[in-house]
């Protein structure tokens, strides 16, 4: 409470949302001691042989260690989990993390399959910690890389926060270029 009177006079609140073009949506603020809404499509996280998927209701995810980032996505703008060829937004076997140095490029293909770390996994937001490697065609691996991943219940997108670090055997390198692809379904890069 504040001095001299019953509360605050105003409150800013900052949250991921979504709402359809010319549509509306309702969001509550629930006090602390009340447990939270669950929406109407939870986030539904389940575990694979290689990795994870995570469904917000718009968007499935496939993360695999063997793959940099993303395996497979698709993308179905209607919220109705039609996730068929149709709707699959990358080509598998398309992804590539790379860096250039004076010495060679290091692939994040070449090194040994990342850890996967579900750090956070609940009915509206879940956060997914990548951690591995770049490495050159001898096996050096020089860089990391700290990618997380963030998806919430509904939305039609991906929060992708990533860290490349240099490391190994130098106490400084210089990176001539540094890139992530994916190829998308529909032909493009």
């Amino acid at each position: 409470i504040w001095p001299g009177e019953e509360g605050p006079r105003w409150w800013l609140l900052t949250f991921p949302a979504s709402v359809n073009r010319n549509g509306s949506a309702r969001y509550r603020l629930v006090p602390g001691g009340q447990p939270s809404p669950v929406p109407a499509s939870p986030l539904v996280v389940e575990e694979t042989a290689g990795g994870l998927t995570v469904d917000t209701g718009t968007i499935l995810l496939e993360i695999r260690a063997d793959k940099p980032i993303f395996h497979q996505i698709w993308f179905d703008p209607s919220g109705r989990r039609n996730y068929r060829e149709e709707n699959r937004v990358l080509v598998t076997g398309s992804d590539e993390l790379a860096i250039r140095t004076g010495e060679g490029i290091f692939r994040a293909q070449w090194a040994a399959p990342a850890v996967i770390t579900l750090e956070e996994a609940g009915p509206v937001k879940a956060v997914i910690k990548l951690e591995g490697g770049l490495w050159d065609l001898e096996g050096k691996g020089d860089f990391t890389y700290t990618c997380r991943i963030e998806a919430y219940a509904g939305a039609p997108h991906l929060q992708v926060d990533l860290i490349l670090t240099a490391g190994g055997r130098r106490d400084w390198q210089t990176v001539e270029e540094t890139w992530i692809r994916w190829a998308l379904a529909g032909g493009e890069a």
